[in-house]
């Protein structure tokens, strides 16, 4: 007999738990994350399995409160830092990214696209930006880095990223 494989559905508004403020003063803090840039979560976290209820998948958005506009191919790129040893050290990024330069010699986790074909990004509802798929959560003890790659500085106050873990039943 063939095995039905489900989406599960709990929590809130299909959450296995709610979302996790993962990055948000890092993107701002009264200038703006410059175009290249990149930052590390500092302001909750590390995070672990138990932070997004033990789920495989993620899904993360990105919301603001100031208009930008991005250029052709702007995206947040993503990745999580991983620690071998439960939050003591962690993966090494390189000093100087730049719009060229990644700030992980890998590629990102998740990407959150940005780009709208030229319009602004306006500071009136919706203001979620959505990563462009499900991603997997990693087993271990991490922090996130975010490399802003949207061609301009993101607005000096009011960017947040969360992640919500969503569940598969089997």
């Amino acid at each position: 007999m063939a095995t039905n494989f489900l989406e599960y559905s709990c929590g809130t508004n299909g959450w296995l738990t709610s979302p996790v403020t993962v990055m948000s003063t890092e993107l701002g803090n009264g200038t703006g994350l410059a175009s290249g840039s990149a930052a590390t979560s500092s302001i909750a976290g590390p995070w672990s399995q138990s932070s997004f209820g033990s789920a495989q998948w993620c899904l993360a958005y990105f919301t603001w409160t100031t208009a930008f506009t991005p250029t052709a191919g702007g995206c947040l790129a993503c990745w999580w830092l991983n620690s071998p040893d439960g939050g003591t050290n962690y993966e090494t990024v390189v000093a100087t990214a730049s719009i060229t330069v990644p700030a992980l010699g890998r590629s990102p986790d998740f990407i959150i696209p940005l780009y709208e074909g030229g319009a602004s990004l306006g500071n009136t509802a919706p203001l979620v930006k959505w990563c462009q798929a499900p991603f997997r959560y990693p087993w271990m003890t991490a922090k996130l880095l975010v490399q802003n790659l949207s061609g301009v500085a993101l607005p000096a106050t009011g960017n947040i990223i969360k992640i919500g873990s969503v569940a598969d039943q089997y």
